[in-house]
């Protein structure tokens, strides 16, 4: 049977040279959660091609939306607070609009890359333990976050 026409499952995944950083997709959500979007949003980028999943060009896609929308959503209200359009008292709350948002794109990024990783585990996969990494990017979060004082790095970063 040539390559070709070789059966394979849809979210079979294709060995690649990275299979040594795979990790359950838990731990990069939990990233989301807890680490923010500045470490979990590669994360999931960085496992999507260690998984060699087919869906990975999706999940890179989300991945940049997620942050793309999370400064379009900061520009937009910080324009909208400076033209005196939301009052200054109600940013904090606005800003949550924000943390949904990353939320939403990390749980959608999970829920593709499951399908694969649970393949990927099943057929004898390694896996990678994701505690270190997620320790590091919740030790480093607020490091980050006060690397820059711009309330647009802040909304990216949390």
């Amino acid at each position: 049977m040539s390559e070709r026409t070789r059966y394979q499952i849809f979210d079979e995944p294709a060995p690649t040279g990275l299979n040594a950083f795979v990790v359950n997709p838990n731990f990069p959500l939990l990233c989301v959660m807890l680490g923010g979007a500045w470490a979990a949003l590669p994360w999931f980028c960085v496992n999507a091609l260690a998984l060699g999943s087919p869906t990975a060009r999706q999940e890179i896609a989300l991945a940049a939306g997620a942050a793309l929308g999370a400064a379009a959503l900061t520009l937009l209200l910080l324009w909208a607070e400076e033209r005196g359009i939301v009052p200054a008292a109600a940013m904090p709350y606005l800003l949550l609009i924000n943390v949904a948002w990353k939320l939403g794109a990390g749980y959608l990024l999970h829920t593709l890359q499951s399908r694969t990783f649970h393949l990927y585990e099943y057929y004898g996969g390694q896996v990678r333990n994701g505690w270190p990494v997620l320790m590091a990017a919740i030790f480093l979060r607020g490091v980050v976050a006060r690397a820059f004082h711009h309330p647009l790095w802040t909304a990216l970063v949390g």
